[in-house]
C-alpha cells in the first residue's frame, strides 16, 4: 500500500511503540552499549523498554470484494445491496474522487482487501494431488532440527513462477478411516530441478494426498490491523491538517489501486 496513505508510517507504531526515543534511536544500536569508554570509564549500556508484542488477528477477505474482483469490478444481476456498494465506491475511486475523513478507512480497507484478493487468487489455484516427496535429511541443519523434503519442480511447472522461499506449504496427510490430517511447512530452496520444504514435525510423507502453497499475507493482515486501530481524529490531525494548521495539507489521494484502474 502507498506510503502516501500513511500506513507504512502506522504500521511501524505498531511494531516499535510509540515512544520518541524507540523511533528516533536506529534499530541496531536499540538495547546496546554505545560510545567510546574513555580510561576506566566501562560503557554505559542503555536498555529501553519493548512494546508489548501486537497478536495480529486473523482478517479473511469478505465474499462481496471476492465476487467483484471476479467480476472485473463490473456490475452484475446477481449482485446484492453489499456488492453494488462496494461498485460504486471503486467508481469513485477510479473517477479520481479524494479521500475525506469520513472514507479514508472504508476506502483504504477496500484497496487492501482487493490487493489481498489479487494475491490469493493466484495461489488458491497452486495445489499438487497425490504428490511425490522425497525425505532429505542430510539437507537438515542440526543446529536448527526439523525435516526436509524434496519435491521435484516438474510436479509444479505450472506454478513455478511465483513458488519462491518463504512461501507457505500445508499438507494433507491421509490416515485411517479416512481421516486426513493436516501439517505445514514453508519453501526452504528452489533450484532449477528442485523444492526443498522445510517441516518442523515429520511427515508420513507417503500418505500425503495434497500440497498447497499459500499465499504471504501477513502484510495485508498488519494493515488491517493498522487501519482497525487507526481513529478519525488521528486521521483528521495527520493526513486533514488544514482545519487545524490553516496550512494547505498535502493531498492525501494518490491512487486507488492501478489493479482496480485496469481492470
Amino acid at each position: 500500500m502507498d506510503s502516501g496513505f500513511g500506513l507504512k508510517s502506522y504500521r511501524s507504531y505498531l511494531e516499535y511503540g510509540s515512544s520518541s526515543s524507540n523511533l528516533l534511536r536506529p534499530r541496531s544500536t536499540r538495547g546496546r552499549p554505545f560510545g567510546r569508554p574513555s580510561g576506566n570509564r566501562p560503557f554505559i549500556k542503555r536498555t529501553y523498554k519493548k512494546s508489548p508484542k501486537i497478536e495480529i488477528e486473523e482478517y479473511e477477505v469478505p465474499e462481496a470484494v471476492r465476487r467483484i474482483y471476479e467480476n472485473k469490478f463490473k456490475p452484475s444481476a446477481t449482485f446484492g445491496p453489499e456488492e453494488n456498494l462496494l461498485l460504486a465506491e471503486v467508481a469513485e475511486a477510479k473517477q479520481g474522487l479524494s479521500l475525506t475523513v469520513s472514507n479514508y478507512k472504508p476506502r483504504l480497507e477496500l484497496l487492501n482487501q482487493i490487493e489481498d484478493e489479487h494475491v490469493n487468487k493466484e495461489f488458491r489455484r497452486c495445489f499438487i494431488l497425490a504428490p511425490t516427496l522425497v525425505p532429505k535429511p542430510n539437507l537438515v541443519d542440526r543446529a536448527v532440527g526439523g525435516f526436509k523434503y524434496q519435491l521435484s519442480k516438474h510436479q509444479i511447472r505450472k506454478y513455478s513462477s511465483i513458488i519462491k522461499e518463504d512461501v507457505g506449504v500445508r499438507f494433507s496427510v491421509e490416515f485411517g478411516d479416512d481421516e486426513i490430517k493436516k501439517f505445514s511447512g514453508t519453501v526452504d530452496l528452489v533450484d532449477a530441478k528442485y523444492v526443498i520444504i522445510f517441516t518442523e514435525k515429520e511427515l508420513q510423507y507417503n500418505r500425503v494426498t495434497k500440497i498447497e502453497f499459500l499465499a504471504e499475507r501477513t502484510t495485508y493482515q498488519m494493515e488491517y490491523r493498522a487501519l482497525e486501530m487507526l481513529q478519525e481524529s488521528v486521521i483528521e490531525r495527520v493526513f486533514f491538517a488544514e482545519s487545524y494548521t490553516g496550512k494547505s495539507a498535502r493531498n492525501p489521494y494518490i491512487y486507488f489501486s492501478r489493479l482496480v484502474l485496469n481492470r
